[in-house]
């Protein structure tokens, strides 16, 4: 609420998940900007929008590969509205959130996939889903009394559709 603004960001850590979460508050000064121990000076018009302060997320134990997934949401600050509640998502190739009637899958893979994917979400009334990580062409999605054509492009590598709650398949079915 300084400054004239009247807004707050919440976010939710999905992944890592808790028990191998660790979340640090980094900065201050002399470390505003500070990447593999050298600070950058921050250049602004004004002192109180420059990085003095972040959060690093990080997994405690080292893997191979480590995913991460933060729900970022927006708030008017003097109404101090709840977050929306988030529902975690995952399956072999996919990994997502579901928060009210929007459902986003993000691959698992940095390499866009053709495979069958198969994505669902929660609730009757019909949902936003948006899957990302795909290679481009037209995609066949497919579940109880739905069917739909799609397209991910070679840019975005994404399709969206609306259907009501349910588990869908997607299909590659060419090149775009």
């Amino acid at each position: 609420t300084e400054h004239g603004y009247n807004g707050r960001l919440i976010n939710e850590t999905l992944l890592p998940k808790t028990d191998n979460l660790s979340i640090k508050k980094v900065g201050g000064e002399g470390n505003e900007y500070s990447v593999n121990n050298v600070n950058y000076p921050a250049y602004a018009d004004n002192d109180y929008e420059t990085g003095k302060w972040r959060i690093e997320v990080s997994p405690k134990e080292d893997a191979k590969s480590d995913y991460f997934l933060n729900v970022l949401q927006v708030a008017d600050n003097t109404l101090n509205p709840e977050p929306l509640e988030s529902t975690y998502l995952e399956t072999e190739e996919l990994i997502g959130v579901q928060i009210k009637d929007r459902v986003a899958y993000f691959g698992k893979s940095k390499i866009r996939t053709s495979d069958v994917l198969s994505v669902s979400g929660n609730g009757t009334d019909n949902l936003i889903y948006t899957v990302c990580g795909l290679s481009a062409g037209q995609w066949q999605v497919s579940g109880d009394d739905y069917n739909a054509t799609v397209t991910a492009t070679k840019e975005g590598g994404v399709v969206s559709f609306t259907a009501p709650g349910g588990e869908y398949t997607l299909t590659k079915l060419s090149e775009n």
